[in-house]
């Protein structure tokens, strides 16, 4: 079975009785040509390890199998675990693991590593994909070489925004500083069972080997605080949305050293800046002792 059709798509989740979640954003890719063009994008081989996060229905994860040397999906769905042990039971490099991506222990790659190139290809449920990629962004870091993600349009684009949109925003920035961030193409809804109602878009992460090692950062957590309390309200000048967490004559001396006016706003910093700014008010300014929400 190369691929799933229509047809068995909604034969099998009558037969396990399975309901659609618009809210989990449960839409499943069943066009053929797409299914390859994922796999072909992704450059996969024979030297290719893949975990796929979401892995639905299995069609995504049949074609992944005969592309690349093994496959771990993990699928949270007790219904569709079942949906994919049916249609995956004869591809014996296809391995499934039943729970949730955010709990599962990503070390295993450390053994994939030392064998294969680690890539992750996956068509993200929707509703918790920002959550998705900043944990294996963060938890994967050394350990995946790259990331091919379907997603939402409008998240695909704040997440590869540059300075200066008004798409741009923390998870720019966060993104960013951990991978290089290539949107491919963008995907019609028509591909999609159950249709979605939003335009999707296939997006590239190539994460870095060491964020520090290219933007210098001193301190990764105040700098994470930094950039959150930075995008607060948007509306407001990056001056008086860092009050909360440093002196005003501080966060001033900190712009001026950067050559930005009082008056700059987030999304107008590069994300060198950003680490630049996070260095010298971590050197320089002195932190309020309210509690931090």
């Amino acid at each position: 079975m190369r691929y799933l059709t229509l047809k068995q798509m909604k034969a099998l989740a009558h037969k396990v009785k399975f309901r659609f979640s618009k809210s989990k954003g449960q839409s499943f890719l069943y066009d053929p040509q797409l299914l390859d063009k994922i796999c072909r994008t992704a450059n996969l081989s024979k030297n290719s390890f893949v975990l796929e996060i979401g892995s639905g229905m299995g069609n995504l994860s049949l074609l992944l199998s005969q592309y690349a040397a093994k496959v771990v999906g993990v699928e949270v769905d007790e219904k569709l675990c079942k949906v994919l042990d049916e249609v995956l039971w004869n591809q014996p490099n296809f391995f499934l693991i039943e729970g949730d991506i955010l709990k599962v222990d990503l070390s295993f790659l450390e053994r994939e590593k030392k064998k294969y190139e680690v890539k992750v290809v996956a068509n993200l449920p929707y509703r918790i994909a920002t959550e998705i990629i900043l944990y294996l962004l963060e938890k994967g870091q050394g350990l995946i070489d790259e990331l091919y993600l379907m997603l939402q349009k409008e998240v695909a684009e704040r997440i590869a925004s540059p300075p200066r949109r008004k798409t741009r925003g923390a998870l720019s920035v966060i993104v960013q500083y951990y991978a290089d961030v290539q949107i491919l193409f963008d995907v019609p809804p028509r591909v999609f069972y159950p249709q979605p109602k939003v335009t999707s878009s296939f997006l590239k992460l190539l994460p870095y080997k060491s964020p520090r090692e290219k933007w210098k950062v001193e301190d990764e957590d105040l700098f994470f605080r930094i950039v959150k309390e930075g995008f607060k309200r948007k509306r407001k000048t990056l001056l008086n949305n860092l009050k909360g967490l440093f002196d005003e004559e501080a966060i001033k001396e900190a712009l001026k050293e950067l050559s930005l006016p009082e008056t700059v706003r987030a999304e107008e910093l590069s994300l060198e800046e950003w680490a630049i700014l996070s260095n010298k008010l971590k050197r320089g300014g002195e932190e309020n002792e309210r509690p931090q929400v």
